[in-house]
């Protein structure tokens, strides 16, 4: 809700791509048993984008009965 209300959701979820892939990253320089804490910081930033893409697909909607179910299905393949 912060994110949709004082930024623009696109900016924010794009962000978040980037920091989750550098902690990917990151994760696979790591030699000891600190890879735990690497997955989890990057399952932290990953998991709010995915609210952030329902709220800006619900955003760009023109027609919600017609476009609901290919956009639901394609969206999540792609």
């Amino acid at each position: 809700m912060v994110a949709d209300r004082f930024f623009a959701a696109q900016r924010i979820m794009g962000i978040l791509h980037f920091l989750a892939a550098y902690s990917f990253f990151l994760a696979t320089r790591v030699t000891g048993s600190t890879l735990f804490y690497w997955v989890i910081c990057s399952i932290l930033l990953y998991m709010p984008t995915i609210a952030l893409s329902n709220s800006i697909r619900l955003d760009r909607w023109t027609d919600p009965e017609g476009n609901s179910p290919g956009s639901g299905v394609f969206g999540t393949t792609g």
